[in-house]
């Protein structure tokens, strides 16, 4: 050695605060890092609640014994309510004072907690509200500790689907009054183009046409061709004078049934223009 004398005493007395220091800026750095990492987390919480609050249909988050924890503001509205906490507040008894058929909550949840999903449940239920008696279509999922599998809650969305049940049942009443009709009622409409299109046979064209309705439906020139031949040319132009001048027509003629038998039928219609197309 060179006779250099290190004094240990000075040394190790001066490296505790440099360590000191070191220790003081981790946990600095550590607590920088945890508020960042929160802000983050907040952020993106409210990024989530904006976007459910925007968006057209109902969300909700329920407990497992349905009592509603979180829900967004379409679904607020749906229930004719003016806040969340007034939402979250009102129901007591989700089966008796949301649902007309009690039953249909407990269908629900039973096959929630069987199958741990449920995908499109119609049900009629009450405005909660106001009581006035929508239809809607829910679907949910079960939520699980991703360690344990335990069941926490489930969510799921909600959509009003009245517009499309009253438009089913009115479809259903028309069935019922023209199945007992003499003939078959129908609706086709002529494009510009020329492109026709058979919207609407009642079910009587099985009878009085003696064809498929199927087959009509899928193109309105198999319905031509069954008429008959010495009859063809006299239909097609009283169709087309009709569609040209929008007057009423009433026509007689044959076709050709499937057993390739005559048939007389008589037609009454009235087009009528709507945009581009005659119906």
């Amino acid at each position: 050695m060179d006779g250099t004398i290190i004094n240990w005493g000075t040394l190790a007395g001066q490296a505790w605060p440099g360590l000191a220091a070191l220790v003081t800026l981790t946990a600095l750095g550590t607590v920088c890092h945890a508020n960042r990492r929160a802000r983050k987390l907040a952020e993106d919480h409210r990024n989530a609640t904006l976007l459910m609050d925007n968006l057209s249909e109902g969300i909700y988050r329920s407990s497992l014994d349905g009592k509603l924890l979180t829900v967004n503001d379409a679904l607020v509205r749906m229930n004719g309510y003016e806040s969340k906490q007034q939402m979250l507040d009102a129901p007591t008894d989700i089966a008796s004072e949301c649902y007309v058929r009690p039953e249909r909550c407990g269908q629900f949840r039973d096959m929630l907690l069987r199958d741990g999903v449920v995908k499109d449940f119609v049900s009629e239920i009450y405005r909660h509200k106001t009581r006035e008696r929508i239809w809607i279509i829910e679907s949910a999922r079960i939520v699980r500790d991703f360690r344990t599998g335990r069941a926490l809650y489930y969510e799921g969305s909600v959509r009003e689907y009245s517009d499309t049940m009253k438009r089913l049942q009115l479809e259903e009443q028309f069935q019922k009054l023209t199945r007992n009709l003499p003939g078959g009622l129908f609706q086709v409409t002529v494009q510009a183009s020329g492109r026709t299109k058979v919207v609407y046979l009642s079910e009587g064209f099985f009878e009085t046409l003696g064809m498929p309705t199927r087959e009509i439906i899928e193109s309105a020139e198999r319905f031509r061709r069954r008429v008959h031949p010495d009859d063809r040319r006299r239909f097609l132009a009283v169709v087309r004078d009709a569609q040209d001048r929008l007057r009423p027509l009433d026509h007689e003629f044959r076709i050709m049934d499937m057993q390739e038998r005559e048939r007389w039928l008589r037609m009454i219609a009235r087009p009528e223009r709507s945009g581009d197309a005659i119906t």
